[in-house]
């Protein structure tokens, strides 16, 4: 079943689906009540978007659309991911935090303020060489195809994908937690990373790009609930009177969009492509199961290699040849003829295409993974806001498990060999820089020792 076919089906029973997400979202929201601690958790956004996928599921078994096998699988695996989340421990409503002193060393200070300056200059020079180069993406067909066939120029994407979560997390942490110690170089850099961030969010063509901030601002007062609680506290209340203000501006920001990339300027057909394009979160759904289609795009690999391709390419471990092709790109040509883009293969999909009847194990495996991170286990290990960021983007692309695992370990390998790397470069030149320099005032305003 293509999308016309399905929304032409959709619009004749909108009432039916809508009340069938209201089931779904209800369920998801009591199953996993102890998992989140704000609607503006990362995982509940994830519950609210995969609820609108799940009701396709559901609203084609109820009309006869799909086999129902199909149905059952996707019911256990979908549960058995929901018990995985729970197999690895109970939600820590407040994260282990010690001292100031030792939240915010000083070592930890200079290598994040190294790294700070690092990631804006990158992100600022690919950022600049993608609209050079391929345009302004606000303004492109589909932005998702950037990249599309350029070569190399592909890390540019993988850069500022793994670099925009930092920045924000920088910048709320030095312009409001830090205010007080920023010198000449810290104050001028977080003016720059404000402008630079607006300028990459309206061009990005990108609908959730608010969302990232609010992640960020949300997991930064988690983490440090205990250690600056007036702070916390007066951030909390600016956000909540400013809370109308940025759903308003969300939604002007989303219309303006989808306005653009579509040529649309009717706002009630915006706000109906709007819907479609929430409902089509779950197009791999409607795009896999009716007429077994799904049958029909089986490759010959296993699951292993489907979920980790991205890490085995870049690590040259298997060939551009021999990577299996995406099930989404499959299941695009099979029902318009090849194309570069395609539906994210979720869980439910690539455990039946590689493992059949046991595809349950696949997602509790994937559940328990993301329940590691979200019951914040490894934040208790360490010290200082340097692991806890790493911890927030872990936890950030980890989620993404749910909708797509292949695009998680993308987003994770951008982690790995393009933030790594220059934080531990930060941490040597800090040592460097406190070996021969303690206090550089260029840096810092006061004397750490005052926090």
């Amino acid at each position: 079943m293509n999308s016309l076919d399905f929304f032409n089906h959709l619009v004749e029973n909108l009432g039916t689906y809508f009340l069938i997400w209201s089931l779904c979202f209800f369920t998801y929201c009591i199953a996993l009540r102890k998992c989140y601690f704000s609607i503006f958790d990362p995982l509940f956004v994830t519950i609210f978007f995969t609820s609108f996928s799940s009701s396709v599921v559901v609203y084609l078994f109820c009309f006869g659309l799909i086999d129902r096998r199909y149905f059952f699988s996707f019911c256990i695996t979908e549960a058995c991911l929901v018990l995985g989340i729970y197999a690895t421990g109970r939600l820590i409503q407040e994260p282990v935090c010690f001292s100031k002193k030792e939240e915010f060393s000083l070592k930890s200070t200079y290598a994040a303020i190294y790294l700070y300056s690092f990631v804006f200059t990158v992100f600022l020079i690919a950022q600049a060489i993608t609209y050079l180069k391929f345009g302004i993406p606000l303004f492109l067909t589909s932005r998702l195809t950037t990249y599309s066939g350029s070569g190399g120029y592909g890390i540019l994407g993988r850069l500022l994908t793994a670099y925009t979560n930092v920045l924000i997390y920088f910048y709320i942490i030095f312009s409001f937690y830090l205010k007080e110690f920023q010198g000449p170089f810290l104050h001028f850099l977080n003016r720059a990373t404000l402008v630079v961030l607006f300028v990459s969010f309206i061009f990005s063509g990108s609908k959730s790009a608010l969302l990232s901030v609010v992640f960020v601002f949300y997991s930064v007062q988690f983490y440090f609930s205990s250690i600056f609680p007036e702070k916390v506290a007066q951030a909390d209340r600016k956000f909540k009177g400013l809370l109308p203000l940025v759903l308003i501006l969300g939604v002007i920001g989303a219309f303006f969009t989808l306005g653009i990339q579509r040529k649309v300027t009717d706002g009630f057909e915006i706000a109906g492509l709007l819907a479609e394009r929430m409902v089509a979160t779950g197009d791999v759904f409607f795009m896999a199961y009716p007429h077994g289609v799904i049958e029909k795009v089986k490759q010959k690999t296993d699951i292993f290699t489907a979920t980790f391709v991205d890490f085995l390419a870049m690590t040259r471990m298997i060939s551009s040849s021999e990577a299996p092709e995406p099930i989404g790109f499959a299941l695009t040509a099979y029902h318009y003829g090849p194309m570069p883009f395609g539906p994210n293969p979720r869980h439910n999909i690539l455990g039946y295409l590689y493992l059949g009847d046991y595809a349950f194990a696949y997602s509790f495996v994937l559940g328990c993974i993301i329940g590691l991170f979200r019951n914040n286990r490894l934040v208790c290990f360490k010290r200082g806001y340097l692991f806890r960021l790493i911890h927030f983007l872990f936890f950030v692309q980890v989620r993404t498990i749910w909708s797509d695992p292949p695009l998680a370990v993308a987003h994770i390998n951008g982690i790995l060999f393009f933030l790594l790397p220059p934080l531990l470069f930060s941490l040597i030149l800090s040592h460097i820089t406190l070996k021969y320099n303690r206090q550089p005032k260029f840096f810092l305003s006061k004397p750490r020792s005052v926090i």
